[in-house]
């Protein structure tokens, strides 16, 4: 979605028709309808500008013509939500079925992190036509990233572990959920070396390009480092053209953010935190919704082309 000033800029117009195309018959005409009543407000706020100091009368003139400008930019912002939310529960994307993976990157098999995984996992799942996997890296063999210079590493990495397993799945997937606990204030080392491999898909046309990720940081105080382990993981996922996304408008922080109560009270258990909870079910949610839609619009197709010699001397 987009939102409306007091102006339509040609991107607005571009994403408009993009919409248009795709909405049901009856949509199209509502929105053709209220499109053609606002084309005319620049006029209008310029006209509305040149006159500011007029007399008191015509001053409400331009107040009554900037009333109707507003109402009429709020009934085209309704009628692009209606196909937005359409476009998700039946109408655009509704049919579509999408792949959700959750890659836990603890090193425990038993951790909470995994926790709160399953939960975005189980959130996503309760959308029509989702399929979900988690991928636990505890106890699994991946190797460091050799840096390939870019003019070789691309297609298939020459590194035989665990990786060459995943690697089909990511190329098939529609979104992917990063879950890691916060190690002094970062994701842990079995996602890192994860993530380090993920360099062969970037030169390889950026293979996950627009795959919508999302992210879930954990760790042993409420404030132990969580949003900066999800900012690093979110700068990391965004140099693949990934859409990021975060747990929805219930919360709407940077990603996820669970408690272990690791540091406060080991007693209590992960179902225990409430609010952690909550942005890990937005986090799912969020995540297979726009992966939905993306992948109805037809943008996972977009190819990119990778120029090898960016980045010589």
């Amino acid at each position: 979605m987009f939102f409306i000033g007091v102006g339509i800029s040609q991107s607005h117009l571009l994403l408009l028709r993009l919409i248009l195309k795709n909405a049901p018959n009856d949509k199209q005409e509502k929105i053709h309808l209220d499109t053609a009543n606002i084309m005319g407000t620049d006029d209008k706020i310029q006209k509305y500008l040149k006159n500011y100091s007029t007399p008191e009368t015509e001053a409400m003139e331009e107040k009554r013509e900037m009333q109707e400008l507003k109402t009429e930019i709020t009934k085209l912002r309704q009628s692009l939500s209606d196909i937005h939310m359409g476009a998700v529960s039946g109408g655009i994307a509704g049919h579509t079925r999408v792949k959700i993976i959750g890659i836990c990157g603890s090193p425990h098999k038993k951790g909470s992190t995994i926790d709160y995984l399953r939960t975005a996992m189980n959130a996503a799942e309760e959308i029509e036509n989702v399929e979900t996997e988690i991928i636990e890296l505890a106890g699994k063999e991946i190797k460091p990233c050799l840096g390939c210079k870019s003019d070789k590493c691309g297609g298939t990495c020459i590194i035989s572990d665990y990786m060459q397993e995943l690697y089909p799945k990511l190329r098939g997937c529609d979104g992917l959920i990063l879950a890691s606990p916060s190690y002094f204030g970062t994701f842990s080392g079995q996602l890192k070396l994860f993530i380090d491999r993920l360099r062969v898909m970037r030169h390889s046309n950026f293979e996950l390009g627009n795959v919508v990720v999302g992210t879930i940081a954990v760790a042993g105080r409420r404030h132990g480092g969580q949003e900066i382990t999800n900012l690093d993981l979110i700068q990391s996922m965004m140099r693949h053209n990934t859409i990021i996304v975060n747990d929805g408008t219930a919360v709407c922080q940077l990603g996820a953010t669970g408690w272990s109560h690791t540091f406060d009270d080991p007693s209590l258990k992960t179902d225990t935190d409430n609010y952690g909870m909550e942005t890990a079910v937005g986090i799912g949610k969020c995540v297979a919704e726009i992966a939905k839609v993306v992948k109805a619009s037809g943008l996972q197709n977009t190819v990119y082309k990778y120029n090898q010699k960016i980045g010589k001397r």
